[in-house]
């Protein structure tokens, strides 16, 4: 399946109506060289207000999406398991298996689904601050050695809720940027034109990584391409 490049602007693309706590919901803004050396301002709750409002995943997706509570907090995500348990960083953001003894010292983690709940057009951003940049870039590289060893590797992901999804994943990128590297990886349900397709992305400005995951589910001609990365651009613009 060839998936198509979206907009990587900010007017490009992010489930049920719920309430998110206030270390999960995003609020007022703040405002990629491959080896960032200052340190960020973001620390502790300001770090959901780096996140994308949902109006703004609603304008970016096209359509309604809603939040939802169990990908959204200020912890790695403990409800989501992926199997195998490797490759749950190359499936979703701010999972346990990665954040675990990262050394991150904060993390604001918002998750959308479409209508109808479903995660085959769903988004989950997320912004962690770790220690110092040096820090944060050997996360992002280690990152980038996982997701390479799930390439063409089919996941199943279960929510924690009753939701299950399947993905395998195409080869991992790596682009520099002027404030950060940026890592990007596609997961497809099947190789089927016009099947559900994902856009993993992360980034990093100073000390703090932005992890997020667009996915469509094709109802509308277009797949996911472009829309991770687009998304966690538009979030490291927020980074000050």
């Amino acid at each position: 399946m060839a998936v198509a490049v979206g907009s990587d602007d900010d007017t490009t693309p992010a489930g049920p109506s719920t309430s998110v706590n206030a270390s999960a919901a995003p609020s007022s803004r703040q405002s990629t060289s491959s080896a960032p050396t200052s340190s960020s301002k973001a620390a502790g709750t300001s770090l959901s207000g780096l996140l994308l409002t949902p109006d703004e995943i609603n304008s970016r997706m096209k359509t309604t999406m809603t939040v939802s509570n169990n990908e959204s907090g200020s912890a790695p995500l403990a409800n989501l398991t992926v199997t195998p348990s490797n490759c749950a960083s190359a499936y979703a953001p701010a999972t346990t298996t990665a954040y675990d003894g990262s050394g991150f010292t904060g993390i604001a983690v918002q998750g959308f689904r479409g209508p109808g709940n479903t995660v085959a057009t769903s988004v989950i951003q997320a912004a962690a601050k770790f220690p110092d940049a040096a820090a944060a870039q050997a996360f992002l590289d280690q990152q980038f050695t996982a997701w390479g060893g799930c390439k063409f590797t089919q996941v199943t992901a279960d929510y924690g809720d009753g939701t299950t999804a399947h993905r395998k994943f195409t080869a991992p990128g790596k682009s520099p940027g002027k404030d950060g590297d940026t890592l990007v990886l596609t997961g497809l349900e099947s190789s089927a034109p016009g099947a559900p397709s994902c856009d993993r992305a992360m980034t990093i400005k100073s000390d703090v990584v932005v992890d997020v995951v667009v996915c469509k589910d094709g109802s509308d001609g277009q797949n996911a391409g472009g829309y991770g990365t687009g998304l966690a651009h538009a979030i490291q613009r927020n980074i000050s």
